[in-house]
């Protein structure tokens, strides 16, 4: 192999590592997305279950801070939820609200996760192209 196929073949082998690291970085940006995914569905479950509850008592897990809770059993939502809208403002909204809230919340994610698997889609594609590159030039 002579020196100039030796540089192009760094250059594509480079090339493969950046283009992996980023497809691992974004990957992991979009396992973060899912997770608030099924956190906004639990807590739009748990909201239905305790909205919609006749005087059954309801266990639940209280957080106090710092990650600690308390044990607490509830009959029924009857009063607005905190929801945190960010930049450490909450306020208060009632338990329809809340889900419509959520639900416009996950529906941006799921857009961005759209955004992502395309973003995806096309960086395998050329991970694929530069591999095919370097076999062709290791083959040389």
């Amino acid at each position: 192999m002579d020196d100039k196929t030796k540089i192009e073949l760094n250059k594509y082998i480079s090339q493969y590592q950046e283009i992996q690291k980023n497809i691992e970085m974004i990957q992991t940006q979009k396992n973060m997305l899912l997770s608030n995914i099924n956190s906004i569905d639990y807590s739009i479950k748990s909201i239905n279950t305790l909205s919609n509850n006749n005087d059954e008592l309801i266990d639940l897990m209280i957080p106090i801070g710092s990650d600690c809770f308390i044990n607490s059993k509830v009959k029924r939502l009857d009063s607005k939820i905190l929801v945190n809208i960010g930049s450490g403002i909450a306020i208060l909204k009632s338990d329809s609200d809340t889900i419509k809230y959520l639900n416009d919340k996950k529906e941006s994610f799921e857009k961005v996760i759209s955004d992502i698997n395309n973003t995806l889609e096309k960086m395998s594609s050329n991970l694929y192209s530069i591999e095919y590159k370097i076999n062709e030039l290791n083959n040389k």
